[in-house]
C-alpha cells in the first residue's frame, strides 16, 4: 500500500514531519491498537535491542537518502581503547529492523511511497572489521582536534561509512574535549551501502 492508503487504513493522521513513516510503521507493529504509543520503548523491543530504520528508495531502488546514526561523542570517543568497545560497536552490533518504501506513481499518475518490505538485520563480521579504521580516523581526528569534515570520512570516497552533520543548524554544537566547542557530526551509512543492504 501506498503512503496515502496506509495513513486511511490506519487512520494516522497525515503530517509532513520527516518522521511520518516511522509512525506508519510503528502503527503496523502495534497493530493499530495503541495510536502514537512508541513500539521501540515497549518491553519486548527494550529486551530485544531490535532498532527500527525506516529506508526510502527512489523509484530506480536508490536510497533517497544515506542512513544517520547518533552524534559522537567526542570525550567518549577519546577515552575508548578498542573499536570493540566503543560506541560505535554498540550501535552497529544492534539487530535492525528496516521498513523499506519504495518511491512509485499510480494510476492517476500521482508519485508516493510504497511499503515494499520490511527486513531484518545484523551488520556482517566482514563490514565491523572495515567499520574498525572508520572509528579510528574519527578517534584520531578528535584527538588531534580536527573535528572538521576535512579530517573525516566523507561519502564521496565510496566507503561504507561516513562522517557528516546532523545538527539542526550551524549554530548547534557541543562540548570541545580540546577547549570550546564544536560542531556536532554524526555516524552514517552510504547511500551505496544502504542499496546493498536492501537490495
Amino acid at each position: 500500500m501506498s503512503y496515502s492508503q496506509l495513513v486511511k487504513t490506519l487512520h494516522v493522521p497525515k503530517t509532513t514531519a520527516k518522521s511520518k513513516y516511522f509512525l506508519i510503521a510503528n502503527e503496523i507493529l502495534t497493530e493499530g491498537e495503541t495510536l502514537g504509543k512508541d513500539v521501540t520503548k515497549s518491553e519486548e523491543f527494550l529486551k530485544s535491542g531490535i532498532v527500527i530504520k525506516t529506508i526510502r528508495l527512489k523509484a530506480s531502488g536508490r536510497p533517497k537518502e544515506a542512513m544517520s546514526f547518533e552524534n559522537i561523542n567526542y570525550f567518549d570517543i577519546l577515552k575508548e581503547d578498542s573499536f570493540f568497545e566503543s560506541r560505535l560497536y554498540d550501535i552497529f552490533t544492534q539487530r535492525f529492523l528496516f521498513v523499506v518504501f519504495r518511491e512509485s506513481v499510480d494510476k492517476n499518475g500521482i508519485w508516493d511511497y510504497r511499503l515494499e518490505k520490511a527486513l531484518f538485520w545484523t551488520m556482517p563480521h566482514k563490514d565491523l572489521l572495515d567499520a574498525i579504521p572508520y572509528w579510528e580516523s574519527i578517534k584520531k581526528a578528535v584527538k588531534e582536534n580536527h573535528i572538521s569534515p576535512d579530517y573525516f570520512w566523507h561519502e564521496g570516497e565510496h566507503k561504507k561509512f561516513h562522517v557528516r552533520p546532523k545538527g539542526k543548524n550551524a549554530a548547534d554544537v557541543t562540548a570541545n574535549p580540546n577547549g570550546g566547542s564544536a560542531k556536532k557530526y554524526c555516524y552514517w551509512f552510504n547511500h551505496e551501502y544502504v542499496q546493498q543492504i536492501v537490495g
